[in-house]
């Protein structure tokens, strides 16, 4: 474990724990405005992941090129690798109708990061010490967004984490996620009958709506699948 490993360990670290901050609202900026979400903090969020994915990439590169392949490690199947190059140029294919629109370029983009970044992460898990990082890094990620959304639901906002890019979040704002429940609610009454009264209680339900959690995510289902 040497220092093109230190490195890479590093990177990767760097890469889980800005991937939630993603949030890729580039096409839905007049939403963004008027929720308050375009701020200077959660802008620059937009871009951290990009930016640690790059030098994810780079540590990558510099690590195989100073560090020849063990003789002892299978090489990975061709299969895997044709099938992801086929999808990216799949996916770019499609873009050509969708001119001028970028969003076709967009996805294409995002189907070959995600390509690579699969074959990044096949190689990085031979190595132990990295293996480690990066399951003890996805652990603290989702502890930390679980105890956000905790936070989020219990509060019924936001809690102000802009520089995360956590979106504005209140009951009273519209296209925020929320879930209705029903509460049952007691009342104590008195019943009269003749000379007896008969003291009780009426259970009436109420119907509540609960914000739902997002953690630092565009949306609870993301949340929820990280």
């Amino acid at each position: 474990f040497g220092k093109h490993d230190a490195v890479l360990t590093v990177a990767t670290v760097l890469f889980i724990l800005t991937w939630p901050l993603e949030k890729r609202k580039l096409f839905l900026t007049e939403y963004s405005f008027v929720t308050g979400a375009y701020t200077e903090g959660g802008t620059m969020a937009l871009y951290l992941s990009d930016v640690a994915f790059f030098l994810l990439m780079l540590a990558w590169v510099w690590r195989k090129q100073r560090r020849p392949r063990e003789q002892t490690q299978p090489s990975p199947s061709r299969l895997p690798l044709v099938a992801g190059g086929a999808f990216a140029l799949w996916a770019l294919i499609r873009a050509f109708p969708l001119h001028p629109s970028p969003l076709g370029w967009y996805a294409a983009g995002r189907v070959a990061q995600g390509f690579v970044l699969m074959v990044i992460a096949v190689d990085l898990w031979k190595v132990p010490m990295i293996r480690l990082a990066v399951l003890r890094t996805l652990i603290f990620a989702g502890v930390f967004q679980s105890l956000l959304g905790i936070a989020q639901v219990v509060t019924s906002s936001d809690l102000g984490l802009r520089f995360l890019g956590e979106p504005p979040l209140s009951l009273q704002s519209p296209g925020v996620a929320k879930v209705d429940i029903m509460k049952r609610s007691t009342l104590e009454v008195n019943v009269s009958l003749g000379t007896n009264e008969i003291i009780g209680e009426s259970i009436s339900p109420k119907k509540e709506k609960v914000l739902r959690a997002y953690g630092t995510f565009p949306h609870p289902n993301v949340l929820g699948w990280f």
